[in-house]
């Protein structure tokens, strides 16, 4: 898979856009001093925020890839900034600050199992909401054969979810401190109910006669 987001003004067909915070932050092509070619991915967040781009691609099960992506970033704090990973998984690469020049960042998958995986460039991370720009250009996915030594791999085959609520396209889910109360409240119902439905069956068979033998 290749992209330079060269072929159409708006976002290549298939590619989402996640926030923590919905309406935090927002992602556009724009027009300029591209890796390659004219024109670029840009996430901006005025407020903090964990915001990606997710993009599914198709793989071979039990293959290694190197997701590589050409980045800058400005106005970041010191959180996580720039940087690339898998949907919903911890994993991610070091981050880009500096806007002073492009400059490549790789993560390298091992697949597992799928058939297909989600990529993220993302400005932020998981506990790590950031502010700024973030621009991604030149994106490529590539089969390997091996990952060189100090790389940093996203291993499918154990990798467990990221920590923290659950996200979706539309931002981040969420439910009340009380809610393990109502579960143990709902839980005492259902017993007390079962007992008092056990006593009555009991009561009613000792009063029933026995048929004659």
């Amino acid at each position: 898979m290749t992209e330079s987001f060269e072929s159409a003004a708006g976002l290549p067909a298939g590619w989402r856009f996640v926030e923590y915070t919905p309406g935090n932050s927002k992602a556009t092509i724009v027009s300029g001093a591209a890796a390659d070619g004219t024109h670029f991915l840009r996430i901006v967040s005025p407020k903090p925020n964990h915001a990606r781009m997710v993009v599914q691609v198709r793989v071979t099960p039990n293959r290694s890839y190197r997701f590589q992506v050409m980045v800058k970033a400005s106005g970041t704090n010191a959180n996580m900034a720039a940087v690339l990973g898998m949907y919903d998984q911890y994993t991610v690469t070091d981050s880009i600050r500096t806007d002073a020049q492009w400059r490549p960042l790789d993560l390298y998958v091992k697949v597992g199992p799928q058939t297909t995986i989600e990529l993220t460039m993302g400005l932020g991370h998981f506990g790590q909401l950031n502010v700024g720009t973030a621009d991604f250009d030149a994106v490529t996915v590539t089969q390997v054969s091996a990952i060189p030594s100090g790389a940093t791999v996203a291993d499918l085959a154990t990798a467990a979810a990221a920590p923290g609520k659950p996200e979706t396209a539309a931002g981040s889910t969420s439910q009340g401190p009380n809610k393990d109360i109502w579960v143990i409240v709902g839980i005492l119902v259902v017993v007390g109910t079962g007992a008092a439905v056990f006593l009555m069956l009991r009561g009613d068979k000792e009063s029933t006669p026995e048929a004659d033998t």
